[in-house]
């Protein structure tokens, strides 16, 4: 629309269960179910619903933790077409699938290597993909 800003509106709402699996609290789980309604002030092209489910494991000692966690997304975009000579709404599934390690070096600084792999699978040709990442570095809080 003319001489006008985009402008989104996002409405979440989250649901999630965090479980110590021990006394010391070492093992700790975690899962989450959420859904994000992203809507936009005009023609409504960028509207999506987002449905979101994760699970964490987390085992944490004196100086170091190891975390993974998987999360899975599944958008709808009610207005956006899955291609131009399609009826078909779009939609997207991502996937992540992450490995964290982290060790405390002295009370402010601590290495962390991180690995994580993201795929999109969506039924727009254009936009699946899938990709890994490795980092790693230093966290110094002062």
């Amino acid at each position: 629309q003319p001489n006008t800003a985009l402008e989104f509106t996002q409405h979440q709402i989250e649901l999630a269960d965090r479980h110590y699996w021990d006394e010391k609290r070492r093992w700790r789980t975690e899962i989450k179910a959420g859904l994000e309604l992203n809507l936009d002030n005009g023609a409504s092209f960028f509207d999506y619903n987002r449905y979101q489910l994760s699970q964490q494991l987390r085992y944490t000692a004196e100086s170091w933790m190891v975390r993974s966690s998987v999360r899975f997304n599944y958008y709808d975009y009610p207005v956006q077409l899955a291609a131009a000579s399609s009826s078909d709404e779009r939609h997207l599934t991502t996937i992540n699938w992450t490995v964290r390690g982290e060790k405390n070096l002295t009370k402010s600084l601590k290495w962390f290597a991180e690995f994580e792999h993201e795929q999109n699978l969506s039924n727009r040709a254009a936009t699946g993909y899938h990709a890994n990442s490795v980092v790693t570095g230093v966290d110094w809080e002062l």
